[in-house]
């Protein structure tokens, strides 16, 4: 789902965000851009889904240390779903698969979904 977005990111690049930016704090990294070349966030695809390396900047601190004290350990993005997907059910559930996407942004969240 992630390769084609990946590879192209619809806004430009990619942002790594804390709590998809609800507290209006600064990007904690970007994917690579015509103004940024050297990226601070590093995402590929794998055979489990989206992965991602992340330089913190110092001002970030307190994330750092909340998430390596295990205080916070979820993850979530940002995302449009293109036309692609599956449906299909798992013990009475619905399930989506999503199989293409615009990928806007990763976050390191409290409350993952």
């Amino acid at each position: 789902a992630f390769a084609r977005s990946l590879t192209a990111p619809p806004r430009g690049s990619v942002v790594a965000l804390w709590n998809h930016g609800r507290d209006n704090r600064p990007p904690l990294g970007r994917s690579h851009t015509r103004t940024a070349p050297a990226p601070t966030l590093r995402l590929w695809e794998d055979a489990d889904g989206l992965r991602f390396e992340l330089d913190l900047p110092e001002s970030a601190a307190d994330v750092r240390e909340a998430v390596e004290r295990g205080d916070v350990w979820g993850m979530s993005f940002g995302f449009a779903p293109n036309a692609k997907d599956r449906w299909s059910t798992r013990d009475g559930v619905p399930r989506r698969e999503v199989l293409d996407l615009d990928l806007w942004e990763v976050s390191v969240v409290v409350d993952p979904a």
